[in-house]
């Protein structure tokens, strides 16, 4: 997730620099996402705030699912679309922490904490809970869905948030009923309806520049001149290949379609008019098995999640 906010965060950054309130720019965000940490996607959140700061007009679009840490991002634009099956809510917050005590003491392994501060550790995989730890816990998991219910009501002032914020999950008809969307639509017909409508849309996406050879004739601890070559190298043939399946393919100028990405995976950015640009979103790499915190196993400390 701190890759994916980081990528975001960058993305965001390029379109506050180069747009045009008075012209008419706008931003779409394609989300999908079941959730996760709560400082990775509050992060998320906040990023697109800026936009929302910048003046410019925010849509979300949701074609499978934006519960839970989702909603979260989503919940921050002016118009929120989902399609008809795309699952939304999830308001609520989860932390799953296993607990090999009672193992550990029949193998003869201790484990010690030393500490400074009452609640230092509480609940941990490796000490017999308590009920104090429990306690604590469960405190602090319910004053991260106060704070999530606020930022949602703050967003969502329309929601009966006490009615929406028990964990559940809707799909896209009943979540237009509760105020959760806006419209049910996919992502394809409203880029396509804003093409008729004489938009130019853009894909807005990080490309990784090109070395200078300056920087390749720099060594560092772990390579050399000849190393840094070589990857300089392997990475200019990728790029030729690639353009050369890409012309070969679409031999079309791609400027005046809806999608402007090539085979590469990169976005192309090169200016912005009018109405709309298009970000297409990550699907974040999220399971179910994660969003339910089963994870916490191999991450014995791991933050509660939304």
């Amino acid at each position: 997730m701190a890759s994916q906010v980081a990528k975001l965060r960058e993305e965001i950054t390029a379109i506050l620099n180069l747009c045009d309130v008075q012209r008419g720019d706008r931003v779409i965000v394609q989300l999908n996402s079941g959730g996760g940490t709560v400082t990775g996607y509050g992060l998320g959140a906040a990023q697109l705030q800026r936009l929302k700061n910048a003046g410019l007009h925010l849509t979300v679009t949701i074609d499978e699912v934006a519960a839970s840490g989702g909603y979260l991002m989503a919940c921050v634009a002016d118009k929120i679309i989902a399609s008809p099956f795309a699952l939304l809510g999830s308001i609520g917050v989860v932390a799953t922490i296993p607990n090999f005590s009672e193992r550990l003491q029949r193998e003869g392994v201790v484990v010690e904490d030393v500490t400074a501060g009452k609640y230092k550790r509480t609940l941990t995989p490796y000490k017999k809970p308590r009920e104090e730890d429990r306690a604590k816990m469960k405190s602090d998991v319910e004053n991260i869905l106060v704070i999530f219910k606020s930022f949602v009501k703050q967003h969502r002032p329309q929601l009966d948030i006490e009615n929406i914020a028990t964990g559940e999950t809707w799909h896209g008809p009943d979540a237009l009923k509760l105020g959760l969307v806006d419209e049910l639509s996919t992502s394809d017909e409203l880029l396509l309806q804003l093409r008729k409508q004489g938009a130019d849309i853009y894909s807005v996406g990080l490309k990784a520049s090109q070395p200078r050879f300056s920087d390749l004739m720099d060594e560092d601890a772990s390579g050399s001149v000849m190393g840094w070559l070589k990857v300089w190298a392997i990475d200019w043939f990728g790029s030729v290949l690639s353009s050369a399946i890409q012309n070969t393919i679409f031999n079309a100028d791609l400027s005046d379609s809806v999608f402007g990405n090539d085979l590469s995976g990169h976005s192309s950015f090169d200016r912005i008019n009018d109405v709309t640009m298009f970000k297409e979103y990550h699907e974040m790499d999220q399971t179910i098995a994660q969003k339910q915190g089963l994870m916490a196993i191999t991450d014995p400390n791991q933050y509660p999640r939304l």
